[in-house]
This record gives C-alpha cells, sequence and structure tokens, in this order.
C-alpha cells in the first residue's frame, strides 16, 4: 500500500514539475530577494523552514549589509538599472532588530525605485517607536502580516499604519489564518536534485541575500541550525550559493538561481504535506525530517 501511494505521489508530481520547469528554470529578468534582518524568532513555529525555533540569536550585521546593498546597486546601475525590483526585510522575526529603522533606510538609499517589505508576525507592531512607523512612510515600506492563531488586535494595528500612512497588508488576504507545512529533509541526500527544483515553490522564487552570498532558498544559509542542535551533517557547500562580489553583473546572479543547487539532493518534495494546524515547535527532529 504504501509503494503504491508514493508511486501516485511521484505521478502527480512529474507532471506538476512539468507545470512548473518553464518556471523555474526561465531566467527572470529581475532579482527579487529576502534578507533574515534575524534569524531567531518570538513566536518559533513548528516546521519553520528557516529553522528558526533552532536559531541561536542572530542580527543582520549593518555595516556588512550597507556594503552589500551598495555592490548590487553598483551592479544594477552599471548594466542599465531597473534589475531589481523587491527586497523583503524577514527572518525569524525581523522586528527584533533593535537598528530595523536603520535597515530599511540602508534598503531605500541604495536602491531608490524598488518595493521594500517588512515581513512579520505582527506580535511586535503596537510596540514600535514613532521612528519606525516615520521611516517606514518616509522610505515608502509596506508591512505584510503574517496572520497566527494567537491574540493579536489587528484593527488596532491597521488603524496605526493608517494614522502614520503605511501600507499595510495581511499575506494573501485578511481571512486566512495561518497552516504550516511538512518539508521532510532526506538526510542522506538522495534525492534527483533536478526532480526536487523543478515541483519546488521556493525554487527562483525564494532568493535570499546575506554577508555577500545569494542562495536560491532559505535552507541552505540556516541549515547550520538545524545540524547543530541535532547533530547533523548536511552540506552546504560553496556551489549553494554566489558571491555577489565575484561575478560582474546581476544576470550572472539571475543565472545562477534558475538551476538546482546541489542542496536540493536533501529535499523530498515527494513527501511534502501541507494546510497542517499551526502549533508552536517542540523542537522534535520529526518537524523536520
Amino acid at each position: 500500500m504504501f509503494i503504491l501511494k508514493k508511486i501516485k505521489i511521484a505521478i502527480k508530481y512529474f507532471f506538476l514539475g512539468k507545470l512548473n520547469l518553464s518556471r523555474n528554470f526561465k531566467k527572470k529578468n529581475k532579482l527579487r530577494f529576502t534578507v533574515h534582518a534575524a534569524d531567531h524568532c518570538n513566536l518559533n513555529c513548528q516546521n519553520c523552514d528557516h529553522f528558526s525555533p533552532l536559531a541561536s540569536e542572530r542580527y543582520l550585521d549593518l555595516h556588512a549589509y550597507e556594503q552589500d546593498c551598495a555592490r548590487l546597486s553598483k551592479l544594477e546601475y552599471d548594466f542599465g538599472g531597473n534589475k531589481i525590483d523587491e527586497i523583503r526585510i524577514a527572518g525569524g522575526e525581523p522586528l527584533l532588530h533593535p537598528g530595523i529603522d536603520e535597515i530599511i533606510r540602508i534598503t531605500r538609499e541604495y536602491f531608490i525605485d524598488c518595493d521594500i517589505d517588512i515581513i512579520t508576525n505582527g506580535i511586535l507592531l503596537l510596540k514600535m517607536t514613532q521612528k519606525f512607523w516615520d521611516i517606514c512612510a518616509k522610505c515608502n515600506t509596506k508591512i505584510q502580516v503574517t496572520k497566527y492563531p494567537v491574540s493579536i488586535n489587528y484593527e488596532q494595528i491597521k488603524s496605526l499604519a493608517m494614522k502614520n500612512n503605511v501600507r499595510l497588508e495581511f499575506y494573501g488576504n485578511s481571512a486566512i489564518i495561518k497552516t504550516s507545512y511538512h518539508l521532510p529533509l532526506d538526510l542522506d541526500g538522495k534525492q534527483n536534485k533536478k526532480m526536487m527544483f523543478a515541483i519546488c515553490s521556493m525554487a527562483n522564487n525564494c532568493i535570499q541575500m546575506e554577508e555577500g552570498y545569494i542562495y536560491t532558498c532559505s535552507p541552505p544559509l540556516t541549515i547550520k541550525y538545524f545540524n547543530k542542535y541535532f547533530d547533523e551533517n548536511i552540506q552546504m557547500t560553496e556551489n549553494d550559493r554566489i558571491n555577489i562580489y565575484n561575478v560582474k553583473t546581476i544576470d550572472e546572479i539571475l543565472e545562477f538561481c534558475r538551476k538546482p543547487i546541489p542542496f536540493c539532493r536533501y529535499c523530498d518534495k515527494l513527501r511534502m504535506t501541507s494546510g497542517i494546524k499551526w502549533a508552536v515547535s517542540k523542537k522534535n527532529i520529526s518537524e523536520w525530517i
């Protein structure tokens, strides 16, 4: 019975992969990426694919971030501009960063025309300083709140954003309450990386930047926390990322992001399940394997 179920799932994802292949392997003309303001979180969802429940307290280095923004900005404008159209400030929980105002300012200084979004669980929004709201308004930064089944006054948050002339949206739409999904890791790394990339919703769609490197998705960037907590050895190699100081154009980065990386062999997409009732992580390895 198990083998038959596995075959049915494989057939389903084969055809899904065919549909996604053109999307994932297609070279995009613009770069959209996420930067982690903090790796840790104040909510710690089960199955988190950023491994935030396992992460140590870690904040984005502002000096390194400004250097990276300056580098990408130079690459962008050396070749006609308008190559970067969205930057997401996320985490973990980005509002935990004591210098979140400065992250917003730096981002807008180097990327005048791109969309800037803060992806947050919203827990801290009612406690943010007036300086935070002012910089969001000044830098035309949108706040995207993901709704969780926790006690938060969303109407008060909406009123506060409106009062400060800050754009606010609820991720998906205002009626959605967060569920989770389980993306099992194959600790032996025996999956077909091309197939896993083809059927992956994150592939070429959840690009990350940290300390001079671009990553195709978040797991290679944050797998260090999983390895340390569970004493595992999932490999992240130099072939799983690209150094922004070693490229001559943004097109080289876009070319890198449209192809599978060695790390793809650790994601077992055939066993992925979604629509799981949201819960706080218990830090059991079963949440990730």
